[in-house]
Formats: C-alpha cells, sequence, structure tokens
C-alpha cells in the first residue's frame, strides 16, 4: 500500500464541464461567491465551452489518487 498521496494536474476538457458546475453549484462555494446563486447548466455549457475555445485561457483540473477534486 502505497502511503504517499500522488497528486496530478492536467488541463481542462470538455468532459469536466459536469464536475465543474457541481463544484460551481455546491452551497460552500457558493457561499464564498461573490454570486451566491446557483449557475443554470446550459448557461455553465456555453461559457465552458467558450471559455476552452479561448486561447487566451487556461484551465486546470487536479487530481489526488486519480480522484478528480479541483479545478
Amino acid at each position: 500500500m502505497n502511503l504517499v498521496p500522488t497528486v496530478e494536474i492536467r488541463s481542462a476538457h470538455l468532459s469536466d464541464c459536469h464536475d465543474i458546475l457541481r463544484w460551481r453549484n455546491d452551497r460552500s462555494t457558493r457561499a464564498m461567491s461573490l454570486s451566491q446563486e446557483a449557475v443554470d447548466p446550459q448557461e455553465h455549457q456555453d461559457w465552458y465551452r467558450r471559455f476552452l475555445d479561448d486561447p487566451k485561457n487556461s484551465g486546470f483540473v487536479g487530481f489526488l489518487n486519480e480522484e478528480k477534486i479541483g479545478w
């Protein structure tokens, strides 16, 4: 059994859209955000596609022991 945690970071993919929305709409996240309203799934998907298509943007997803943990 490996007791040393494995941390990885990779570029965000379109397939991460649902997880990022789930993290954004989490009650704790919303409580600490400027906008505390839940984000509409279609609005999020449209924004996320624009974000990924813009070459000026960089998005990354983190993993801990192969489990996706954050954006």
